[in-house]
């Protein structure tokens, strides 16, 4: 009986020490020193956003986790002949979190920065979890949408979440287990990460990546925004891929064929579900194609914006 008692007194010692975490831990907005943008507030959230450029209109969505910089290796040839419109999803970067964590709340907040900063005909490029997003603003036909280009995008639904998504998750305490995994083991899994997603091209990760990363990933709310976001997205997928046959919009897919985070049978897969669609298959290329080949997304984006 003593034993019982002692560990119960032990998981509430730990509930009650992982609950004073959670509280005392708060998230501040704010643009550090180092980092470009500016913010709006698009659907009460603010976010963060960066315009460089002049020309038609693009629009770029990074992934889970990802930030603005995701998108640097483009910025010197496209900001030459297009307006580059970059920004931090909610939860993500520097912007705010919000209490939705769907394909159709980031769509919401996509199709709010087109109307704020009143961009037009826009291209829409999204990479991984923002191909998603691309999916879940392709079926709704926005007339103020050019085309679109996914980058590694998931479409369908992903084999594995990872169970600790669903305790990070949790009201309260998850974020006290956000704030504790970040600190233990929260640098390990960054390295981990970073690695799968530049598979096989690690020579492509550029100096200082990784201590650019940690500022930004390691984040409590950037953790809480992962594990909520993955655990919707298989549910909100159910929903958009019956309507992906209807989409009329222009759509190109790139994909690595050495991905290791979304299978490139994903986008031969949407390929074949949306007809007005062209794909582009890269030979030894992983997950990060901005960084591995990112002509191959000048090339589509000069290509869709001629048509």
């Amino acid at each position: 009986m003593k034993k019982v008692t002692r560990i119960v007194l032990a998981v509430c010692a730990l509930v009650l020490f992982i609950l004073i975490v959670a509280g005392i831990s708060r998230d501040v907005i704010e643009i550090p020193q180092g980092f470009g943008g500016v913010y709006v507030t698009i659907r009460d959230v603010k976010i963060r956003y960066k315009q460089v450029g002049r020309g038609p209109d693009l629009l770029f969505i990074h992934g889970l986790p990802g930030s603005i910089e995701d998108w640097e290796p483009l910025i010197d040839d496209l900001s030459s002949r297009y307006r580059m419109t970059l920004y931090d999803r909610p939860g993500h970067g520097f912007s705010a979190s919000h209490i939705d964590y769907t394909l159709g709340h980031n769509a919401e907040i996509a199709l709010g920065l087109i109307d704020e900063l009143e961009l037009k005909d826009v291209i829409i490029v999204g990479h991984s979890y923002g191909g998603s997003i691309l999916m879940a603003i392709a079926v709704q036909e926005s007339p103020k949408v050019k085309g679109f280009i996914a980058v590694g995008g998931a479409s369908y639904e992903v084999e594995h979440i990872d169970p600790l998504y669903r305790i990070i998750s949790l009201p309260l305490i998850g974020r006290g287990f956000a704030v504790i995994a970040s600190a233990a083991v929260g640098s390990g899994m960054l390295a981990e990460g970073i690695e799968q997603a530049f598979h096989p091209n690690l020579n492509a990760i550029p100096a200082g990546y990784s201590e650019k990363r940690h500022a930004i990933w390691l984040q409590t709310k950037v953790i809480s925004s992962i594990a909520k976001e993955e655990l919707n997205l298989n549910p909100d997928l159910r929903r958009l891929i019956p309507r992906y046959r209807d989409i009329q919009k222009r759509f190109i897919m790139i994909h690595g064929a050495d991905d290791r985070l979304v299978p490139a049978d994903d986008s031969r897969r949407l390929h074949s579900d949306i007809r007005n669609s062209r794909l582009v298959i890269l030979e030894g290329i992983g997950h990060q194609v901005q960084f591995a080949q990112p002509d191959a997304i000048v090339e589509a984006i000069d290509e869709m914006s001629r048509d």
